[in-house]
């Protein structure tokens, strides 16, 4: 087993071979009202958010701890569909053609969240992930802004 795999979507194949994984917050597109979704547990929460006349739901959904979020609907001709966030990355937003900008992008983690729709969105948060062997391990989502830490203590067995 090769056990230097580098990126983490390298271990898609060697999931047992990883102990920790932290989820990261969704993005949000510069001029929009909304929140990526938060990052951190075994859950990444949805974006939120609307955009204008969009009649779809065009940010990006919350990773599980089995599978990537969903991306943004499609809001029409130029403004395609988010990516689905997979393991280890969270999924874009794709450019259109003729469109000047996209949206906002999944954050990544154990599976990604769910990219927005190109032009305007938020997206999804990043699951989480702890390995069965960790003993009294916990995970939070949303509960630092900006940049994520990990507390991780040490104690010395009997």
């Amino acid at each position: 087993m090769n056990i230097n795999r580098g990126e983490l979507k390298n271990y898609s194949n060697e999931k047992s071979a990883v102990l920790i994984v932290a989820g990261g917050g969704g993005g949000n597109e510069i001029v929009y009202n909304g929140e990526g979704g938060t990052g951190g547990g075994s859950v990444g929460g949805d974006g939120t958010g609307t955009f204008e006349n969009f009649t779809v739901n065009n940010n990006g959904k919350g990773a599980t701890d089995s599978a990537g979020g969903a991306g943004g609907a499609s809001a029409g001709e130029g403004k395609g569909a988010g990516q689905n966030g997979s393991f280890g990355l969270g999924g874009s937003s794709v450019q259109a053609a003729g469109i000047y900008e996209k949206g906002a992008g999944g954050g990544g983690g154990w599976y990604g969240g769910g990219g927005s729709t190109a032009y305007a969105g938020t997206g999804g948060g990043g699951s989480g992930h702890l390995h069965s062997s960790i003993e009294n391990g916990f995970m939070q989502s949303g509960v630092h802004e900006g940049a994520g830490y990990a507390l991780i203590t040490w104690q010395q067995l009997p």
